[in-house]
């Protein structure tokens, strides 16, 4: 089913790359599904590309901590993360899961302020789109297990 859904998105991204004169460089990936690209700040995606994937959003109302369903989380390597939407942008942040039920995950991180939306259906959508944007950047980062923030990773 991953596969499935892998082929689809990445059908998906290359034809709306393409379609507006998208090729193999970085700048290609920006197209009519993918709007804006930025290290810091995330991805931005059309709304025609919102409306197929069908996102579900919470919105954050106590700062620092949420409670989402367990398909909200997404977990690579060593890493836990929830998508967020803010300003438009879509951003994986890391985040430490608190208590759990058969359900749901008490999430908490200091990147979740108040009012920022957070991805709780379809993420696999996101996070294979942010793998493509990204790709390269993880060989750069060889760092152990653990848990990092965004300033460890600058004191190397």
């Amino acid at each position: 089913m991953k596969t499935i859904l892998i082929f689809l998105l990445s059908f998906f991204i290359a034809n709306e790359s393409h379609a507006h004169g998208g090729g193999e460089s970085e700048g290609a990936k920006i197209g009519k599904g993918i709007t804006a690209y930025d290290k810091h700040d995330g991805f931005k995606l059309s709304p025609e590309a919102q409306k197929r994937m069908q996102f579900s959003y919470k919105k954050v109302e106590v700062e620092g901590s949420i409670v989402v369903p367990k398909e909200a989380l997404v977990s690579a390597l060593n890493e836990t993360h929830l998508y967020t939407r803010a300003n438009e942008f879509f951003k994986a942040i890391d985040v430490k899961v608190g208590s759990k039920t058969k359900d749901t995950l008490t999430i908490t991180s200091p990147s979740l302020k108040i009012g920022t939306e957070v991805i709780v259906k379809n993420v696999s959508f996101l996070r294979v789109i942010d793998m493509d944007l990204n790709s390269g950047e993880e060989e750069e980062h060889s760092e152990e297990p653990g848990e990092h923030t965004d300033e460890d990773k600058h004191h190397d």
